[in-house]
C-alpha cells in the first residue's frame, strides 16, 4: 500500500496519457479515413449500409440529404437554368464521389427519356414516396415548387426525428 500511494501519480499520469494517446490517434485516423473516402468510392455504400443498421441516424440522413438535392434543384430551376444543367449543378455539389455518380446517372436517365420523376426514383438518393408529387411538378409545369415543397417537408421530418431522438436520449444521459 505505501508503494501505491507513493507512485499513484505517475500511474496515474501514465494511464491518462495513454488513453489521451489512443483517443488522439483513433481521432486522426477517423479523419484520414474520412479524407480517403471523400477521394473513394468504396465509402459509400459502406456508409448507406450503416444506415440501414442504425434506423435512427439512416432516417436523419436520408432526410437531410434529400432536402439538401431538391432544394438545390428547386431554386437552380427557379433561377431559370434547365433541368438537365441544374441536375449537372447539384452532381457536382455532391458530397462524395458515390453520390456524384447517382446523380449523374439520374441525368443521364432523363437525358435518354426518362421523366424526372421516374428518373428520380430510379436513384437511390430519393425515396419513392414523392413520386406523385414530382409527377405534378413535371405536369404542371411548377417543378421548382414542387422540389422547394419537398425539401421543407424532408426538414421537417428532419426536426421531428431529432426531436424524438432528444428525448430518447435526455433520460439516458441523465
Amino acid at each position: 500500500l505505501p508503494w501505491l500511494t507513493e507512485h499513484i501519480g505517475p500511474l496515474y499520469g501514465g494511464i491518462f496519457l495513454a488513453g489521451l494517446m489512443v483517443l488522439l490517434g483513433g481521432l486522426i485516423s477517423l479523419l484520414t479515413l474520412k479524407r480517403i473516402g471523400q477521394l473513394s468510392m468504396s465509402r459509400a455504400p459502406l456508409v448507406e449500409r450503416m444506415m440501414g443498421l442504425i434506423p435512427a441516424y439512416g432516417r436523419i440522413r436520408s432526410c437531410l440529404r434529400e432536402a439538401r438535392i431538391a432544394r438545390q434543384r428547386g431554386i437552380l430551376l427557379q433561377a431559370g437554368i434547365t433541368l438537365p444543367r441544374a441536375l449537372e449543378l447539384v452532381a457536382g455539389d455532391a458530397r462524395d464521389l458515390w453520390e456524384e455518380d447517382q446523380l449523374r446517372q439520374c441525368r443521364d436517365r432523363l437525358l435518354m427519356g426518362s421523366g424526372f420523376a421516374e428518373a428520380m426514383v430510379a436513384c437511390p438518393l430519393f425515396s419513392r414516396e414523392y413520386l406523385p408529387l414530382l409527377e405534378s411538378g413535371q405536369e404542371s409545369g411548377q417543378l421548382d415548387i414542387f422540389l422547394l415543397q419537398i425539401a421543407e417537408d424532408r426538414d421537417q421530418s428532419t426536426r421531428q426525428l431529432l426531436a424524438c431522438c432528444i428525448r430518447f436520449l435526455e433520460p439516458a444521459v441523465l
